[in-house]
């Protein structure tokens, strides 16, 4: 059984955190705010929280944003937004610091990225989600939850690629993990990770294998550790995301990779 410990404590207003990235540079912890539309910094070691950023203007009672996962680059993070044909741009210094200027950019996701208004597998309008970054940081790779395809983004533009997988869909599409060209896609009501690969220039790829285990119980997202894969229960079955959950048991279920 794991074992762990509180790193950032409750908030005593309301804070919602979704996804998380890691930058080992800096010791700085990444969080997607969701219906809040925000972005917070913590500190890796400590929990204190550093910086928070408005990336979007939320709706009030009305869920027009939620600002899903998080990834870190070389000189930026990115935000997805599960309800926004958009991504959110965040700039680094050169050690991944945080700058004192900077200001969050908003970059409508463009090209063949569609964005669905209704999406009949899920009561939002459900859809970029999952978020990764080449080693270099010279494309983004995004999965929409709603239609089930993958993308190529342009990290300057939000220039949108559709990634060919040879007429596959990969629908509840949460969170990814790129690994070489390897795709890790959790499909969360699938309690299911489907394995891509892609070719080197992304531009198309195939579902190779997929990956399960009795213990999921409607993962979201995934890290991985050395030859293991660690997926979280998020139990949207029993558990809204929004409010409280006590009584819910939640788990991180390990894997073997290959």
């Amino acid at each position: 059984m794991g074992r762990g410990e509180v790193l950032v404590a409750p908030d005593p207003g309301y804070r919602q955190v979704i996804g998380l990235s890691y930058d080992p540079r800096s010791d700085q912890l990444f969080a997607a705010g969701g219906f809040l539309g925000t972005a917070t910094v913590f500190d890796g070691s400590t929990g204190a929280t550093k910086a928070t950023y408005s990336l979007a203007t939320p709706c009030g009672a009305v869920p027009c944003t939620m600002v899903n996962d998080a990834v870190v680059t070389r000189d930026a993070v990115y935000f997805t937004d599960l309800f926004r044909s958009a991504i959110y741009r965040l700039p680094l210094g050169p050690g991944g610091e945080l700058l004192d200027e900077a200001v969050p950019v908003e970059l409508p996701l463009t090209g063949d990225f569609v964005f669905d208004p209704v999406c009949p597998i899920f009561p939002y309008p459900a859809n970029a989600n999952g978020i990764d970054a080449t080693p270099d940081g010279k494309h983004l790779v995004i999965v929409n939850l709603c239609t089930g395809q993958l993308y190529r983004v342009d990290p300057t533009s939000g220039h949108a690629s559709r990634i060919d997988i040879g007429g596959d869909a990969l629908p509840y599409g949460d969170g990814i993990l790129l690994d070489g060209h390897e795709l890790f896609v959790v499909q969360n009501f699938f309690n299911q990770i489907a394995v891509v690969e892609l070719a080197p220039d992304l531009a198309r790829g195939v579902v190779a294998r997929v990956i399960t285990d009795p213990a999921l119980r409607i993962p979201s997202t995934i890290a991985e550790f050395g030859n293991a894969l660690y997926a979280v229960n998020a139990r949207f079955d029993v558990a809204d995301p929004t409010v409280p959950n006590p009584t819910v048991e939640f788990e991180v279920v390990r894997m073997d990779k290959r």
